[in-house]
């Protein structure tokens, strides 16, 4: 068992399954996953108060590279 533990969210889909029920494992850290419904409130509680290590955020992108154009 790994010393690190990273708390992450994201829905449980096939691509992610085996992380999710353990069948697949990180060599040098363990997830914590929290299951948050609908998973909008979880990018909010990440966004607001930073509450988990891994946060699927697909709407990140998008705004990151609009924010850095618009600043050039």
């Amino acid at each position: 068992m790994a010393e690190l533990k990273l708390k992450a969210v994201t829905r449980t889909q096939g691509n992610n399954r085996a992380l999710k029920d353990g069948s697949v494992k990180p060599k040098t850290f363990d997830f914590d996953f929290v299951e948050v419904d609908p998973l909008i409130d979880a990018f909010r509680r990440m966004v607001r108060g930073l509450e988990f290590d891994i946060c699927a955020r697909w709407r990140s992108p998008p705004i990151f590279a609009r924010a850095r154009t618009a600043s050039a």
